[in-house]
């Protein structure tokens, strides 16, 4: 961020991390999503979406005077949140869902990769090069690194397996 927009931008990293966070959680539930359209329970998804909004304005006002942008970024992390856990309640109870394993089979299963793969980011963040050349050599790394974390840490045998059949087909063509 400083390299593109000069340090007084520093604290956007923060702002970034946390609108980011809400993805990891919220992105594998889509096909949760899609089915509330399915099943017709958008009236629901209205109605949690205006509490969340709603809840998004108190906060920002509250934290955005205290904190600038970062607290408006609390904010949004603290709407979506509440935005996911309530859908997760419609998912459960209306669509009849078991979020719970889902979350268990999904979510913490790739929690180890993350751990594993956020301080390993973190250790990469601290080495102390400047300039285009070092950014675009710890995004590569970061890059590379994350395929090898998700290969050994998150990926299940056939999910595996299925990549590398998806990469000889098209070596095939």
């Amino acid at each position: 961020i400083s390299l593109l927009l000069g340090e007084q931008y520093a604290n956007s990293y923060y702002c970034v991390i946390l609108i980011c966070a809400y993805g990891v959680i919220a992105y594998p539930q889509q096909i949760a999503n899609t089915y509330t359209l399915v099943r017709n329970k958008v009236r629901k998804k209205a109605i949690i979406s205006l509490v969340s909004m709603a809840l998004y304005v108190v906060c920002a006002f509250l934290l955005g005077k205290a904190l600038g942008a970062v607290g408006v970024s609390i904010a949004i992390c603290i709407s979506l949140f509440t935005q996911t856990i309530l859908m997760n309640v419609v998912y459960y109870k209306d669509l009849k869902i078991n979020v719970l394993k889902f979350f268990k089979n999904c979510q913490l299963k790739m929690l180890p990769g993350y751990v594993v793969y956020a301080l390993i980011c973190f250790f990469i963040s601290k080495i102390p090069v400047h300039g285009w050349v070092g950014f675009l050599i710890k995004v590569i790394s970061m890059c590379v690194l994350y395929v090898f974390v998700s290969w050994v840490l998150i990926l299940t045998k056939s999910e595996k397996l299925y990549l590398i059949n998806r990469i000889k087909r098209k070596e095939e063509k």
